[in-house]
């Protein structure tokens, strides 16, 4: 298993900007390759989220993070890339609901608990 000890020493974003960057930066890249793309664990999210920006806020706390999940209230936007790399986005009603398809990539603005 390979250890990526330097990606473990970045600090969480503190902006949209600097979220919006770092996704973009590992849009293609995927920080952590020894783990499997399967159920992640808490620490798993965790270090994905905070190198990633995959989630933006992110919140390391027992309220969210979850052995093996988060949770997180999307906001109405949401944007999704298929099996060709096609950006597609959404718009999603708050009385409405979404099932996130097996997909490569996903992200949406996410509305602070």
């Amino acid at each position: 298993m390979t250890t990526h000890a330097h990606l473990l020493d970045i600090e969480p974003v503190q902006s949209d900007e600097e979220a919006e960057g770092r996704a973009k930066l590992f849009k293609q890249l995927d920080p952590f390759p020894d783990i499997q793309p399967a159920l992640l664990s808490a620490g798993d999210i965790e270090d994905y989220a905070r190198v990633t920006a995959m989630l933006f806020p992110f919140r390391a706390n027992s309220a969210s993070l979850k052995p093996a999940s988060y949770e997180v209230r999307p906001g109405r936007k949401f944007v999704r890339w298929n099996e060709d790399g096609k950006r597609i986005g959404l718009d999603i009603t708050e009385d409405s609901t979404f099932q996130l398809p097996r997909t490569r990539s996903a992200s949406f603005k996410s509305n602070p608990k």
